[in-house]
């Protein structure tokens, strides 16, 4: 197209690119520096995904559109292009098939940021992805939010590539994994000591279950994320919350949990039952907790 040779005249000046396409963003970035980028030729033919010149970036986004969809090998092209400066980095659509040789991680030391939105098996692409100062993760399975029946099938192949990443994380995001036994849950939580905030949606109950230490396996044990202060837990059922917040706030040396969001159809149910959870919440609230209830239709209301 001879958009893009125009722009191309143009890519010495330039430090920030987003190109989207039918109001899907193909590429993203952000440079840090002056040096020059080069851009592919772009026709009807599939992109030419190597073609990207990665060098330098800091933000980085990636949606496989319609059929194109970059190799693994591709993929690790473009991260290792940018490997010392890439401090933000997001995948979404189809992930692409795994590769027929193995392939090394590519090490991400700025990465701060890893955004995740798939809909097929993704494990084989994280594992592509070692960034030991992670701070930020977001993993959301979008396959299962609109088919619940067809989720991922690798999420014990998933967690266990992000591990390694995850010893600094402070904020966790997950939404739709719903196909991982409690064991391989709770060694990922457990690769997590200084995580402050958690966002679980739509997630299966062995995450709450991992989160909460419902069962008799953690009697006495250690709480899991020891520093959490906000807790977001708005499309599921908890039934170990007053549990998890009467530990929480009364084991010695731990931070105590400020910001709890849940849905006020939980609220509603919790109330009308007679749980123990109204009570905590209500003592969690004259302790100086803000709690806030979501409703379905996304109004917030504070529990006062």
């Amino acid at each position: 197209m001879d958009f893009i040779d125009r722009l191309s005249e143009k890519m010495d000046s330039v430090t920030s690119l987003n190109l989207t396409i039918a109001e899907i963003t193909v590429f993203e970035f952000t440079r840090i520096d002056n040096t020059p980028f080069r851009a592919p030729r772009w026709c009807l033919e599939p992109s030419l995904w190597h073609q990207w010149d990665t060098s330098n970036i800091t933000s980085l986004t990636l949606n496989c559109v319609m059929h194109e969809i970059p190799s693994l090998e591709c993929v690790r092209e473009i991260l290792a292009g940018c490997q010392s400066t890439l401090m933000h980095l997001t995948f979404e659509g189809p992930v692409p098939a795994p590769s027929s040789t193995p392939l090394l991680p590519v090490p991400l030391p700025a990465l701060k940021l890893l955004r995740i939105f798939y809909s097929n098996e993704i494990s084989g692409l994280v594992n592509l992805i070692h960034a030991p100062d992670l701070g930020a993760l977001e993993l959301h399975d979008t396959c299962m939010l609109e088919f619940p029946n067809m989720g991922s099938t690798d999420e014990v192949a998933l967690l266990d590539a992000l591990r390694p990443s995850c010893a600094n994380l402070v904020i966790l995001t997950i939404t739709g994994l719903v196909g991982c036994p409690i064991a391989h849950i709770d060694t990922f939580y457990q690769q997590m000591p200084c995580l402050l905030r958690f966002f679980l949606f739509s997630a299966g109950p062995q995450y709450e279950d991992a989160l909460f230490q419902t069962t008799a396996r953690d009697e006495g044990g250690p709480v899991v994320f020891p520093q959490l202060v906000q807790l977001a837990i708005t499309h599921t059922c908890p039934v170990g919350l007053a549990t998890l917040l009467t530990r929480h706030n009364a084991v010695p040396g731990l931070f105590a949990l400020l910001d709890l969001q849940i849905s006020s159809r939980q609220w509603g149910e919790a109330y009308l039952s007679g749980s123990p959870l109204v009570a905590v919440l209500n003592r969690a609230v004259e302790g100086g907790m803000k709690v806030t209830l979501v409703h379905e239709e996304g109004l917030m209301d504070d529990l006062d």
